[in-house]
């Protein structure tokens, strides 16, 4: 299990709802930003950035040195690559006790991280952390009553926080519809978001901030059945529709595994009709070993089928396990996925042909066209299944670019309260190329456009449809 959760972020019932994975990282650089609701209900404004505050010594030194020994006794390489550590102490420390301020600090332990040449390293400020993240008293409700949401999903598209997909439930029985942009959940407004992002100072930054508020939107939306919520949205007329809207029991099942939160976790299949057949469709929200059975029992249904598009959209992580196996389906010889590296010691993630089916017959592993759907919500066991299948040939990737968060990693408060976010082990595909900070592109990269969501277009799943029934690659 992969988790990337600062304390303070998404609340647990969100946790269990959605997600094997807990992405909520601010990245080093970015501006401070998102809001607090205070008691009243009014949004007050943006903290500033605590960057210029005065810092005592003591302080100083300590949050440095608490930096330095988690990454000192974590690092994935006991050797470092080559790189002195103890040398990077010894050169960088003296210069903690010249600086004056909250900012010079972050700014030489971002220099410190810098000598490791990681893209994922990072100093989180205080600030960006504690604004961005949402309250659990915000969105937890009666722990004890069943977990609800409003059956929908969003995506940041062309700057605004918007509708992506609805599915059986609360928010389409409501009449809100894929394309609509939301411009506020409860006291929320999305607009400090989208400035909050506006103001980063990278692409690196932006992308985990938009994966933040969209898990920040799922937290908000979700909370105890027969709860409501206040959603102000635009439809595609341009027209504000304000809503409140009951939530409903989530879609899936809750399920448990070893020591971990329950989850709901839901998994579907459908064939696609098309002029010579078919092509099987599976979807799942999670990487949870419950899902395995169901996995290969949707293809063995869909195994007569031209193609089979694996719908990995919004699908945040999990059991990292479950690759080898399910990908097991789709080889009939072992094949190297990636290979995963720590302190103590190499997991090489290998195809595992399944050889009988759901029935404990004897099959023949799936031959046809394979497809994996992928955008910027697909994370973690995700990420690793997607690369291992394109390295090895198996299968086209459709979509976007994934975020670049596969590898186990670790959050630290320091005494400064800023966030120490390090990554605890490395992966590569099977090619030696690294996810982790980089994300998994597409071949075939097919653009979120909200004139297609409107119109009831999933273009992304629709070119790989075409691809799988035995088109032509391009969307």
């Amino acid at each position: 299990m992969f988790d990337r959760f600062p304390s303070r972020g998404l609340a647990r019932r969100r946790a269990a709802i959605s997600s094997g994975l807990l992405v909520f990282v601010a990245v080093a650089g970015c501006s401070a930003g998102g809001v607090s609701t205070s008691g009243d209900g009014a949004t007050p404004p943006a903290t500033p950035s605590r960057a210029a505050e005065p810092i005592a010594t003591d302080l100083a030194l300590a949050t440095f040195d608490s930096a330095w020994s988690r990454i000192n006794s974590s690092y994935y390489d006991p050797d470092f690559r080559g790189i002195d550590w103890p040398g990077v102490r010894d050169e960088l420390r003296p210069a903690v006790e010249g600086l004056g301020t909250r900012g010079e600090l972050r700014d030489l332990l971002g220099e410190m991280l810098s000598r490791l040449g990681e893209s994922h390293f990072a100093i989180l400020p205080q600030e960006s952390v504690d604004e961005i993240s949402i309250d659990q008293e915000e969105v937890e409700g009666d722990a004890s009553a069943d977990p609800g949401d409003l059956g929908l999903e969003v995506r940041w598209v062309d700057d605004a926080l918007t509708v992506f997909r609805t599915f059986d439930g609360a928010a389409r029985e409501a009449g809100v519809r894929p394309g609509w942009i939301i411009e506020a959940i409860g006291d929320r407004e999305m607009s400090d978001w989208t400035r909050v992002i506006g103001e980063a100072d990278s692409e690196t930054a932006r992308v985990g901030l938009r994966t933040q508020t969209v898990m920040a939107a799922g937290a908000l939306t979700s909370g105890p059945v027969g709860s409501t919520v206040a959603l102000r949205l635009r439809d595609g007329d341009g027209t504000v529709q304000e809503l409140e809207i009951e939530r409903r029991p989530v879609r899936g099942e809750v399920v448990k595994f070893g020591q971990l939160p329950s989850m709901v976790a839901y998994l579907d299949h459908r064939r696609v009709r098309h002029d010579d057949g078919c092509v099987g469709v599976i979807e799942f929200n999670v990487w949870m070993v419950p899902l395995v059975a169901d996995f290969n029992r949707a293809v063995d249904e869909v195994a007569d089928c031209t193609g089979v598009v694996i719908d990995l959209r919004g699908n945040t992580g999990g059991v990292g396990g479950m690759v080898m196996s399910t990908a097991g389906s789709f080889f009939a010889e072992r094949a190297d996925l990636g290979i995963v590296k720590s302190r103590s010691g190499e997991m090489r993630f290998v195809a595992m042909p399944r050889g009988v089916d759901t029935e404990g017959q004897l099959r023949d592993a799936f031959t046809g066209r394979l497809a994996v759907l992928i955008d910027g919500m697909s994370m973690s066991t995700s990420e690793i299944f997607a690369a291992g299948l394109k390295s090895t040939g198996r299968a086209t990737l459709f979509g976007s670019t994934t975020p670049g968060y596969a590898l186990p990693a670790m959050t630290i408060r320091l005494p400064s309260q800023d966030v120490l976010y390090h990554v605890i082990s490395d992966l590569t595909d099977p090619d030696g190329q690294r996810i982790e900070g980089s994300g998994v592109e597409p071949d075939v990269p097919v653009e979120l456009l909200r004139t297609d969501l409107l119109a009831g277009r999933d273009a992304v799943l629709d070119a790989a449809v075409s691809w799988a029934a035995g088109g032509s690659p391009a969307p």
